[in-house]
């Protein structure tokens, strides 16, 4: 297997901070979420969209009837000509054939 590059939106660190905070099993207390979130970081795989980014977000949103949320990381996908993985089988059921070329669900690496 090659190399993998990953992109996130800055979006991402709040979500995942609040996934492990309300982690139904796992328990951490602060000092090792912000390590999680410090760490995340350092990987620097975030980016922030530009504004055509942004209008494609919102392009995306509407046109898929999608939360800006989701959207956003389908825009990074298609401006970045990447895919966006995800483990929300109902989003990617619920999108268009246009826009699942943009997605990959988790399901697949299993």
């Amino acid at each position: 297997m090659g190399e993998v590059e990953l992109l996130s939106p800055r979006l991402m660190a709040f979500e995942v901070a609040n996934a492990l905070r309300y982690h139904p099993v796992i328990r951490l207390d602060a000092s090792d979420l912000v390590l999680a979130v410090t760490t995340l970081g350092d990987l620097s795989m975030t980016v922030d969209l530009r504004p055509e980014g942004w209008a494609t977000v919102f392009e995306l949103s509407t046109g898929e009837d999608i939360s800006v949320y989701d959207a956003v990381y389908l825009a990074l996908a298609v401006e970045s000509e990447a895919l966006f993985v995800t483990a929300d089988v109902k989003l990617w059921n619920g999108l268009s054939d246009e826009s699942r070329k943009h997605v990959l669900p988790l399901s697949a690496f299993t």
